[in-house]
């Protein structure tokens, strides 16, 4: 814990600028204040979903938060960085493989039509936590053939110097409040994503659906923290350094804006030690495990709420 305390601290006092940050926080507000007073991501985004037009809607809205947090941040650090491509074509085909990956939607339905409902229900879940994993994966080996990130060791995908303790420590310290929040009427309304016993299935079949579905929902969080502190903060840091963190924490944000906005809001303050944390140490291993291991407590608290204490 003590050197993800210093990393944070060290990076804040170099990185920290008024303007820049205060424009940070008033572009945040203004945009978590408008998501959630006309719940633009549900209730406008989403309809648009397995569209083509869905896919550019959600580019231009992550492009809204990258851009314009990016731009600003840039600008008051280091305006020569506007004439290198790389800054806009490389941080432009990140958001557009995660807008593929958030626009996309297949009708699994109509291509299993004769599945019973318990299974069809697992292997929905399944084949869309695959689907996102597809995309963003063959999406970053298109960037990372393109560009030669050598440096990036497959983009934070090392152990090198890694060590486990910091953060099984940031997990035991999440604990109490992931615990809080699983009595909140708006957490058990998002949670648990995977709910079993809502249907008729004996428990063998119970059991490796939720194996099917843990395994896919680990292989999801491993890629959105690929994309994120990965693409997003070692690839583009290869660009523009350090400047990429903020711009990675808006568009973290903006991608938990149909979740419940407790959760949303934490996203920042999360995304911002995640994202140092790789920026730092040039590995992700370390988010992963706590991005899955918070995802899979979430689902474990959730669950004995509802099996349990709700019943």
């Amino acid at each position: 814990m003590k050197k993800i305390v210093t990393w944070v601290k060290e990076f804040v006092k170099e990185d920290f600028h008024l303007l820049s940050y205060l424009w940070f926080a008033c572009f945040m507000l203004g945009c978590f204040i408008y998501n959630y007073e006309v719940n633009f991501e549900d209730d406008v985004l989403d309809p648009h979903q397995g569209s083509i037009e869905g896919i550019l809607f959600f580019f231009l809205f992550y492009a809204f938060a990258w851009f314009g947090t990016s731009i600003p941040k840039v600008a008051w650090n280091n305006k020569k960085l506007f004439s290198n491509s790389s800054y806009w074509i490389k941080s432009s085909f990140i958001l557009l493989v995660l807008a593929t990956a958030s626009g996309m939607k297949i009708d699994w339905r109509s291509l299993f039509p004769d599945i019973t409902s318990f299974e069809f229900y697992t292997l929905r879940k399944v084949l869309n936590y695959a689907m996102n994993v597809s995309i963003v994966f063959g999406g970053s080996a298109l960037i990372y053939s393109f560009y030669k990130d050598k440096s990036t060791r497959l983009y934070g995908f090392t152990a090198k110097n890694f060590n486990l303790k910091p953060y099984l420590g940031l997990l035991a310290l999440m604990f109490p409040l992931l615990l809080w929040a699983s009595f909140q009427p708006s957490f058990l309304e998002q949670y648990p994503n995977y709910r079993p016993w809502n249907y008729t299935s004996d428990s063998q079949q119970q059991l490796l659906g939720t194996i099917a579905y843990l395994t896919s929902y680990a292989l999801d969080f491993i890629e959105v923290e690929f994309l994120f502190r990965g693409l997003l903060v070692i690839g583009v840091a290869q660009v523009i350094g350090k400047e990429a963190i903020l711009p990675m924490v808006a568009v973290y944000a903006f991608l938990h804006f149909g979740k419940p906005m407790p959760e949303a809001l934490g996203s920042i303050f999360g995304g911002y030690i995640l994202g140092v944390i790789s920026y730092r140490g040039q590995s992700i291993l370390g988010g992963i495990i706590v991005h899955v291991g918070i995802a899979f407590l979430m689902e474990l608290l959730a669950s004995i709420q509802h099996l349990f204490l709700m019943s």
